[in-house]
């Protein structure tokens, strides 16, 4: 299996999104979130979260964002598909990582954050939200969260 990952032009217009987004993180805004980044509703659970087809054309890259009550805590974003174990979609993953946080620097700037370890992350923090690209092994997520959202999961070592 060849593992397949979002454009570079594709992860551009992600990250200039969360760069300009004025989004208040509630739940009545998601639709005009999902309207912006040209994603599609696929399953809502009131009160829990939902997810969204990002329509990249990548098998499993998919959103799934958290809800708590009226409030969205994070967007969690399947940058890629699943790996399988053979040696060449692992050094793909390596190399995706490195393409996507060099395309994150060029948009968002400067990173605040590198994490290594086990799942190595790189973070840009906002002002109301971090977006933090992650390195899980079989694939690469984008995972776009609240600033208080994003320190409690510090705060409990949670990636």
């Amino acid at each position: 299996m060849t593992l397949r990952a979002i454009s570079i032009d594709q992860a551009a217009r992600l990250f200039t999104i969360v760069r300009d987004s004025f989004f208040a993180w509630t739940v009545p805004e998601v639709p005009f979130l999902l309207d912006s980044l040209g994603w599609t509703l696929t399953l809502e659970i009131p009160r829990t979260g939902a997810i969204a087809d990002t329509g990249w054309g990548v098998p499993g890259a998919e959103a799934e964002l958290l809800y708590r009550d009226r409030t969205v805590e994070s967007a969690m974003i399947y940058a890629t598909s699943r790996a399988s174990d053979e040696p060449a979609d692992r050094f793909a993953v390596l190399d995706v990582f490195e393409s996507l946080c060099a395309v994150a620097a060029r948009v968002l700037g400067p990173m605040s954050a590198v994490i290594p370890g086990d799942v190595p992350r790189v973070q840009w923090r906002g002002r109301l939200a971090t977006a933090t690209i992650k390195n899980v092994g079989i694939g690469v997520l984008i995972d776009w969260c609240r600033n208080e959202h994003q320190d409690f999961n510090d705060s409990i070592g949670r990636y």
